[in-house]
């Protein structure tokens, strides 16, 4: 019995161990980055359940850091949005932001989201973002397609890194941008 419960820990620590780092991009050059991404495949999370498609909009404000805007297209005409601050945590790369969003349950609890810029094409046209824990993760573009090579490339080194990628919802909805 010993035995069995040391093997579960190790293995528990194990994977608990091997999720703590992710890789980043190389380096992010903010100027190039900030605009308006398509999130073409993303892990569904309790606020993106109803999204028939998503849009990640960023912007730099006048302290420097980011502001983010998150938006959830919905069937009809309502749509709905977060928006937050993002701070740079890892300056030599920029691919590693914690961004506050400005809602009452953030706000009361502190909370901040771990945005890890993992994979940037060159000409930053896709862009694969995610968190340590991989319970999030977007695979974005700057048009409202994704050439089906790139997405599976970009799907397989996600399952490499330990993300769920047969979870992941894919957007069908960009009509109105």
């Amino acid at each position: 019995m010993k035995f069995i419960l040391l093997n579960m820990a190790l293995l528990l620590s194990f994977k608990a161990y091997s999720f703590k780092s992710l890789p980043t991009a190389s380096f992010v050059d903010l100027k190039r980055y900030i605009g308006k991404w398509y999130v073409i495949t993303s892990l569904p999370r309790f606020y993106t359940k109803r999204c028939l498609g998503q849009i990640a909009d960023y912007k730099f404000l006048p302290n420097g850091n980011l502001h983010l805007k998150n938006t959830c297209i919905k069937k009809g005409s309502r749509n709905d949005s977060m928006e937050g601050e993002g701070i740079v945590i890892n300056k030599s790369t920029n691919a590693e932001i914690e961004v506050e969003f400005d809602n009452f349950f953030t706000k009361l609890f502190g909370l901040k989201g771990d945005y890890t810029i993992i994979k940037l094409d060159p000409d930053y046209n896709y862009a694969m973002v995610g968190d340590k824990k991989r319970k999030t993760l977007w695979i974005m573009s700057r048009e409202r397609e994704i050439p089906d090579d790139v997405l599976n490339a970009y799907v397989k080194f996600a399952r490499g890194l330990g993300f769920e990628t047969d979870k992941l919802k894919k957007s069908k909805y960009f009509n109105q941008y």
